[in-house]
C-alpha cells in the first residue's frame, strides 16, 4: 500500500461520474463545480474508498429528486478540504461523533452506517487528515474531510 502523490480534483470526479449513475435511478443529482487542482500524499486506493464511502452514505440518504454536492476547496497554503453535502434527515446531533464508530447503528431509520464511515475516517487519519460531520440548516449533513496538500 505505497502512498503516493493523488490528484484530488480528478479522483473526485471519477467518483461523482460513476455516483451519478447510481444517483440517476432515484433522480438525484451529484453536483461537483469545478475543483482546483490540488494533491495530497495518501494510498490513493484507500483514499478513493474513503471519499467513495462518505459519497455512497450522502447518496443513500438523499430523498427522491435531492442534490448532493461535492466541494474541493484549498484551506489556507497547506490543506485542502472536501466538503460532501446532502439533503438526508440529517444525525441526531449527540451522534455526529458515533457515525465514524464501527458498527454504529443510528437511532433514525434503521439504516446503520456499517464499517464505511469508520474506515474512512481511519484511512484520513493515517493521511494526516480528519473528517467530521455536521447537520446543516434545513435539513441533510455536511461531512467535511480535511487533508494537507502535498508539497510542490
Amino acid at each position: 500500500h505505497a502512498v503516493e502523490t493523488v490528484h484530488l480534483g480528478e479522483l473526485l470526479g471519477d467518483l461523482v461520474e460513476d455516483a451519478r449513475f447510481e444517483a440517476a435511478a432515484r433522480a438525484v443529482v451529484v453536483d461537483y463545480p469545478h475543483a482546483p487542482d490540488l494533491r495530497v500524499r495518501a494510498n490513493g486506493e484507500l483514499l478513493q474508498r474513503a471519499m467513495e464511502n462518505v459519497l455512497r452514505n450522502a447518496l443513500r440518504f438523499s430523498p427522491t429528486g435531492g442534490l448532493v454536492r461535492v466541494e474541493l476547496l484549498a484551506h489556507g497554503a497547506e490543506r485542502c478540504q472536501v466538503v460532501i453535502l446532502d439533503r438526508g434527515p440529517g444525525v441526531p446531533e449527540e451522534e455526529l461523533e458515533s457515525i465514524f464508530t464501527p458498527f454504529f447503528r443510528g437511532s433514525g431509520q434503521g439504516a446503520g452506517y456499517g464499517l464505511g464511515l469508520a474506515t474512512a475516517r481511519r484511512v484520513l487519519t493515517a493521511a494526516s487528515g480528519q473528517i467530521r460531520a455536521q447537520n446543516r440548516d434545513g435539513g441533510g449533513l455536511r461531512v467535511k474531510i480535511e487533508l494537507p496538500l502535498a508539497g510542490p
